[in-house]
């Protein structure tokens, strides 16, 4: 399992996103920008805190447009660990 973080502030420096980090308490994720927006058109994401699940093939498993509660996120990564 791999998780990015994907920001798409195009006033965000990597000072800021560090500290974000370091407040969100999640160094293990990949912290990255989108800069010009490209991965966010490409997805079609309209909302922070969108969330997308994508299974080996590359297919989107699951998505939503809201913060995802960790129960939920368990489960939907649990259906493709089984």
């Amino acid at each position: 399992v791999t998780i990015v973080a994907l920001d798409v502030d195009p006033s965000s420096t990597p000072e800021s996103l560090q500290k974000f980090r370091e407040w969100v308490g999640q160094s293990d994720y990949i912290w990255a920008f989108d800069r010009g927006n490209r991965v966010a058109q490409a997805y079609h994401i309209r909302s922070l805190d969108t969330t997308f699940i994508i299974n080996q093939a590359g297919q989107i498993v699951y998505s939503d447009a809201s913060p995802t509660p960790y129960q939920t996120l368990e489960e939907q990564l649990g259906k493709l660990l089984e």
